[in-house]
């Protein structure tokens, strides 16, 4: 899924996020998104790709080393 919270409002955010985490009982999902925590809220196992690579992240200090994020978050 590409961007499937873009220019939603929160309320259409959540009832998304609680359809993907239903639906992830029986299938896998690949969400590419701006709005990261929405992200990290329903994910199971979070990679970067940067640079033609693939990286599993474990924590947010690892998304902060690539400069994914800001330093205050």
């Amino acid at each position: 899924m590409d961007e499937p919270f873009h220019s939603l409002s929160p309320k259409i955010v959540s009832v998304i996020k609680n359809v993907i985490k239903e639906q992830s009982r029986s299938k896998g999902f690949l969400i590419s998104d701006h709005q990261y925590q929405d992200v990290l809220d329903i994910s199971d196992d979070i990679y970067l790709l940067s640079n033609s690579h693939l990286k599993s992240i474990k924590d947010l200090t690892e998304l902060r080393h690539f400069n994914y994020l800001p330093k205050n978050i």
